[in-house]
């Protein structure tokens, strides 16, 4: 599968300026601290992946995913213990010499801090600790993954974890700086970059409150590694007033775009997803016609993610009828799948549809013109802003200006095309009988 260069459609250069700005911290002796946002499914982790490759004779690149399982409750000493088990993962499968008396003395640490409480643990800990007290890397590995295994395995033992980390956050991060420092001088002997870049690459996926326990409330902590860290973070986190843009240096990878605010046809949006489409598939022998593609593009909204999706209800539905291509009617079957997929996640209808209808026609604002402005309607419009963006079903563009729009197929559901309806006829009425002046 060859990749596809999808920049022109997203009408930004994020991702240049992403790369400068890790080779100009580099220059002054920094470590980058960088926020990647986006959409899920717009095709983050390949551009990540793209950049890594290309910086690859600059840095070495460690990218890790943490395990599903904690996303919807993801606290940064977890996230500190999945980074010093992936760095000591890596390092040993590919055979990187790292100081061993460094290596002891953050292994004898977690040893002596983190505190559990079940004798079964506790016994499984201590012969880990006896067997590898001396094995390097793959001691400090073994111990690791005993308590990943403990900290999976029990609510009580993640509980205690956390707590043992937490009392102990500035050991903790000056016992992981002492692993990159020897990590650095490993590199450095056997030829390799001595810039560790580390990307953490699935916490886009975090719920967005758990998103900002973790990125605002505990940001300054996932800064003080002395290691270049690139942490993916759900979009919302962009959102007013506490946007992550004052923690770290924020970038976005937006859409693909495939119109203006005003409706006109961005067509390098277009084209680039067809392209895309053409690297993936044959195209000839895959669509009845051009317009099974052109509507395939169009009902995707410009996320990669759904243009995928849509392709494989698409096929399921023309094997499904035993057709040799996939046509039109294939295509509408799976935009009324995702319709459906889309109307489960849009309740209570009251509360998600109104929003979607304002920012359809404001392509910004979701607020009701002239709503009561206090400081519990503000917050209550962001929290059912951020679920719209997180789940896919608001869209933000990019070009001259950032704006937002409904996903076209979100547009399809009759709870959006009647309140859409109902909103216009009240604007109308309120246009045809103002309210006398006062006095």
């Amino acid at each position: 599968m060859r990749y596809v260069d999808l920049s022109a459609g997203r009408d930004t250069r994020d991702l240049s300026r992403l790369r400068l700005k890790l080779e100009d911290c580099v220059k002054r002796g920094d470590f980058a601290k960088i926020a990647f946002t986006g959409h899920r499914g717009c095709g983050k982790s390949t551009e990540l992946y793209r950049m890594e490759h290309a910086l690859a004779q600059e840095f070495y690149s460690v990218h890790l995913f943490v395990d599903d399982s904690l996303l919807h409750a993801m606290e940064y000493p977890d996230l500190f213990l999945w980074i010093v088990e992936s760095v000591a993962k890596r390092f040993y499968e590919a055979s990187i010499p790292v100081d061993d008396s460094v290596i002891d003395r953050v292994r004898a640490w977690f040893e002596q801090k983190v505190q559990i409480t079940d004798d079964v643990s506790k016994a499984e800990m201590k012969l880990e600790a006896g067997v590898e007290s001396k094995a390097g890397l793959f001691g400090l590995l073994s111990l690791t993954a005993k308590l990943k295994s403990s900290f999976m395995g029990s609510t009580e033992r993640r509980t205690e974890i956390r707590r043992s980390l937490k009392n102990y956050a500035n050991d903790l991060i000056d016992r992981m700086n002492e692993l990159f420092d020897a990590a650095r001088a490993g590199l450095k002997s056997v030829g390799k970059p001595v810039e560790l870049l580390l990307v953490i690459d699935n916490l886009d996926r975090l719920l967005p409150q758990v998103g900002r326990e973790l990125f605002l409330e505990n940001g300054e902590l996932l800064k003080r590694p002395k290691v270049h860290l690139i942490y993916t973070v759900p979009l919302p986190m962009i959102l007013a007033p506490s946007s992550i843009n004052n923690t770290f240096d924020t970038f976005t990878l937006p859409m693909v775009k495939l119109q203006h605010p005003d409706g006109r046809r961005f067509d390098k949006g277009r084209d680039v997803l067809k392209k895309l489409l053409f690297a993936r598939l044959e195209l000839d022998s895959i669509f009845k016609s051009p317009a099974v593609i052109t509507e395939l593009i169009r009902m995707s909204g410009g996320s990669v993610r759904d243009l995928m999706r849509l392709l494989s209800y698409a096929q399921t539905d023309a094997r499904v009828d035993y057709k040799a291509m996939i046509d039109l009617p294939s295509v509408r079957s799976a935009v009324k799948k995702t319709r459906i997929d889309y109307e489960r996640m849009l309740f209570p209808v009251e509360v998600y549809f109104p929003m979607l209808c304002r920012v359809h026609q404001t392509k910004q604002d979701p607020m009701r013109p002239g709503e009561k402005i206090d400081r519990t309607s503000v917050q209550s419009a962001r929290e059912f802003f951020s679920d719209l963006l997180f789940n896919g079903s608001v869209l933000e563009c990019n070009g001259e200006k950032c704006w937002y729009d409904v996903h076209p197929i979100v547009q399809l559901i009759d709870a959006f095309q009647e309140t859409l309806k109902k909103l216009s006829n009240d604007a109308a009425e309120t246009a045809e009988d103002p309210q006398p002046a006062a006095g």
